[in-house]
C-alpha cells in the first residue's frame, strides 16, 4: 500500500506544511510494517525532515499492538549551546488499539475503536520526553464509497509548570492537549481513495492549532503465476 500524505498547518503563532510518502507492507493477516518519508516546510525557510518505522502486530481479532520509531532531523535553534547547526529528534511509541463496536459486514461496516499510546522522545526543550496519549475514533458505514472518521485525542505530559511572578503568569511544559479531527474518506476504485480532514488542536497551555489535511492511498497488490513459481510478480492492469 502506497500513502501520500499532505497537512496544511495554520495557527496564529505557526504556519508550515507538512507532507509524508509511505510504503506500508502487510506480511500476513496478523503483522504489518510501514516506512514513511516525512518533511516539514515553513515559510520563513525552517524546514525539518526525517523517517519513521511502524511495526503492527495483531494477536487477536480486535486487538493491535503497535510499535514505531521516528528520527528527525532540524535546525538547531540552541546553536550558541553547540557547534551544530542542525539538531535532531528520536521518538519511541508503543500503542495498543481494541476494536470497541465493529459491525459483521466486512464492506460498508461502522466502527468504534479505542487507542492507548506511551511515547518517549529527545528533544532540546522543555517539553517532557514522557507522554501518554490516548483516541478514540468513529468510522461511519459506507455509503456511494464515502466514509466519514472522526477521532478525538488526547495528550498528558507530567512537566507542566505554570506560577506567578507577581502580575506575569510564568508557564512553560505543555500538560494537556485536546485534538480534534473529521475526515471523508473517497473510493475511487478498489486499489485507489483519497481522504480530506481538518483538525483542532486545543492546547490548555499554549496557543490553539489548526491545519486541513489531505492523503491519497494506492493499494499495489501482487500476485502467483503458476504452483510451482515462487516470484511474486505485480498484478498488470
Amino acid at each position: 500500500l502506497f500513502t501520500l500524505s499532505c497537512f496544511a498547518i495554520n495557527a496564529r503563532a505557526q504556519t508550515g506544511t507538512w507532507s509524508s510518502a509511505g510504503i506500508d507492507f502487510k506480511h500476513n493477516n496478523k503483522w504489518e510494517s510501514e516506512i514513511q518519508l516525512i518533511q516539514r516546510f515553513n515559510p520563513n525557510g525552517w524546514t525539518k525532515g526525517g523517517v519513521s518505522l511502524t511495526e503492527s502486530y495483531s494477536p487477536l481479532k480486535y486487538i493491535a499492538l503497535g510499535l514505531q520509531y521516528r528520527w528527525t532531523m532540524f535546525p538547531n535553534e540552541k546553536v550558541y549551546l553547540s557547534d551544530s547547526p542542525f539538531d535532531n529528534g528520536n521518538r519511541i511509541q508503543f500503542s495498543i488499539d481494541w476494536k470497541l463496536v465493529r459491525s459483521k459486514k466486512e464492506q460498508n461496516r461502522f466502527e468504534i475503536s479505542w487507542r492507548n499510546a506511551i511515547q518517549l522522545e529527545r528533544l532540546n526543550g522543555a517539553r517532557n520526553p514522557l507522554i501518554c496519549r490516548s483516541r478514540i475514533k468513529i468510522s461511519s458505514p459506507e455509503w456511494r464509497k464515502m466514509r466519514i472518521n472522526a477521532r478525538a485525542e488526547y495528550f498528558y505530559w507530567s512537566n507542566a509548570v505554570q506560577y506567578w511572578n507577581d502580575s506575569q503568569l510564568i508557564q512553560y511544559g505543555l500538560s494537556k492537549e485536546w485534538r480534534y479531527s473529521a475526515s471523508l474518506e473517497m473510493k475511487l476504485n478498489s486499489k485507489n481513495k483519497f481522504q480530506f480532514g481538518f483538525c483542532y488542536s486545543n492546547r490548555l497551555m499554549k496557543q490553539d492549532r489548526q491545519w486541513c489535511t489531505f492523503s491519497f492511498n494506492r493499494e499495489i497488490k501482487r500476485k502467483r503465476e503458476g504452483s510451482k513459481k515462487t516470484e511474486a510478480l505485480p498484478v498488470q492492469e
